[in-house]
């Protein structure tokens, strides 16, 4: 799948078409007809796993041509039922994720609850409001914060491909 930076497991593919509809397509539907998401319907158990499920996603959307030098890591610790903690680790070998703590993570990105992740991952979260009310805490280095879009998007590309593309561009 081109959009990732590295092959995709029949696993892998199958979690993120179910969270990628069960999310973002849901929210689509759903608002306009008035009606509450689908994750407010989900059970916490099923949340906790399509959180886990988004950060396999995020590692696999890091782009290593973006990053450049880059290593660092990102802490999600999301509270409330279904929450828990995740995390993501990049630099320019690899990108990784999993669920725990992590040591000295980059970012700690923290969420009063399930709800928000969901609102925030399908551009339904008032940043600014979400910051002052306390439903969204940063701690650590907030140019990583301001730099997800575009260090985790679906452009991603496998970093052989990049580096056959540098090989086959004209000098200069």
């Amino acid at each position: 799948m081109a959009a990732y930076n590295r092959p995709v497991t029949i696993v892998e593919t199958l979690g993120i078409i179910t969270f990628h509809a069960g999310l973002i397509h849901s929210a689509q539907v759903a608002e306009p007809a008035g009606v509450p998401p689908l994750w407010m319907q989900l059970s916490p158990e099923i949340r906790h796993r399509v959180i886990g499920r988004v950060m396999r996603a995020f590692s696999l959307l890091y782009r290593f041509d973006i990053g450049g030098d880059l290593s660092n890591s990102l802490a999600f610790r999301v509270d409330g039922p279904g929450g828990g903690e995740w995390y993501v680790k990049f630099s320019p070998n690899a990108a990784t994720s999993g669920e725990g703590a992590i040591d000295d993570p980059g970012l700690v990105i923290r969420l009063h609850d399930t709800n928000i992740f969901c609102q925030m991952l399908t551009g339904r979260f008032n940043l600014p409001i979400g910051l002052i009310n306390g439903r969204m805490k940063l701690r650590g280095d907030l140019r990583l914060f301001l730099r997800m879009n575009t260090l985790f998007s679906v452009d991603a590309r496998p970093k052989g491909a990049m580096l056959a593309r540098a090989a086959l561009a004209p000098e200069s």
